[in-house]
């Protein structure tokens, strides 16, 4: 991405892959390439009922891109509260009451004021579509609403913040400028992340910043180091099979971090850690260094804003402020 023709055209389109034929996401096993992923949300386009609003509960970031391309393609407002509660769920249903629930349950907290809708399950029944509509590769309007990002509530209920088309794409272009390595930008590069892609941080760095710099998505949100291992070895055999060496980045937390330390995980096959969410001791970050020879980068943000800064936390406490802040 390059700012001139981004941010002059007040408009851009919801991929930078080089091709359709482009890998996107890396499901149990299988690459799911930019062809297949705009055939099967026109597929769930033409069954679904149309909605105001979509709630996606999908922890898969297969089943929650397609979820959040559906919203975008539909011009339908995407809903990420912090958390899924009885009182959220509530909430939800009396403030937005034309939503539609994406999840892999049937049913959540014994809630009957939503239907829930599979995708899982509905695209078992998928046919293929020889002729595919193309609508979603067209630019989108810098000043579209796209989501409600709702804060954690911990000092009272939660607060709703609209989030515009040019607040995720300057995320993504900021976070890809600042903080990738220019040098590793000629390999595949991939993405695995242990953060949820409904929240700020989860949502900028997982799912935009692919989108938008044509990363290979990992599906899985891994939580134990194992499980973060694994992911990497995945993407290293794809790599290895498809002949093209891929850049894996982690976005996670400093409890992640602090995790495969104490466990010795062996993740020094990554190309670089960023972390936010907490503050990232210094002592950790130093030792994540040391030990799995790869820079770790943190981000600074909130709900409210997005992020905002970065800094690589080994060489002190002063953050590098995104240009768009002042």
């Amino acid at each position: 991405m390059t700012a001139s023709n981004i941010f002059e055209n007040k408009s851009a389109s919801a991929f930078h892959y080089p091709d359709l034929q482009s890998p996107v996401v890396y499901h149990q096993g299988k690459v799911i390439r930019l062809s297949q992923i705009i055939e099967q949300v026109n597929y769930l386009d033409n069954i679904l009922p149309q909605h105001q609003y979509i709630l996606n509960l999908y922890d898969q970031r297969y089943y929650f891109l397609l979820g959040f391309l559906l919203a975008l393609k539909r011009q339908t407002i995407s809903l990420f509260p912090s958390t899924i509660t009885q009182h959220t769920l509530s909430q939800l249903r009396q403030n937005y009451p034309d939503t539609l629930v994406l999840s892999p349950y049937d049913k959540i907290l014994d809630n009957e004021n939503f239907s829930y809708t599979r995708l899982d399950k509905l695209l078992e029944q998928q046919k293929i579509n020889i002729e595919t509509d193309q609508s979603l590769l067209q630019p989108i309007s810098f000043d579209r609403l796209i989501a409600i990002i709702f804060t954690s509530g911990s000092t009272g209920e939660p607060q709703a913040y609209k989030k515009y088309w040019s607040d995720l794409i300057a995320s993504a272009y900021y976070i890809d400028q600042q903080l990738l390595s220019p040098s590793k930008k000629n390999n595949q590069s991939a993405l695995i992340a242990t953060v949820p892609a409904q929240h700020m941080y989860g949502l900028e760095a997982s799912i935009m910043l692919a989108l938008q710099t044509g990363m290979l998505i990992h599906s899985d949100k891994p939580f134990f180091p194992q499980d973060i291992v694994d992911c990497i070895e995945q993407i290293k055999h794809y790599s290895d099979e498809s002949g093209k060496k891929a850049d894996i980045n982690l976005i996670t937390t400093p409890l992640h971090l602090k995790a495969c330390l104490k466990t010795q995980a062996d993740i020094s096959a990554l190309n670089l850690l960023i972390s936010a969410t907490a503050p990232l001791a210094v002592e950790l970050a130093l030792e994540c260094e040391e030990n799995y020879q790869l820079p770790v980068k943190e981000i600074f943000g909130c709900t409210e804003v997005g992020s905002m800064a970065w800094r690589r936390s080994i060489n002190g406490d002063t953050w590098t402020v995104f240009a768009d802040i002042s």
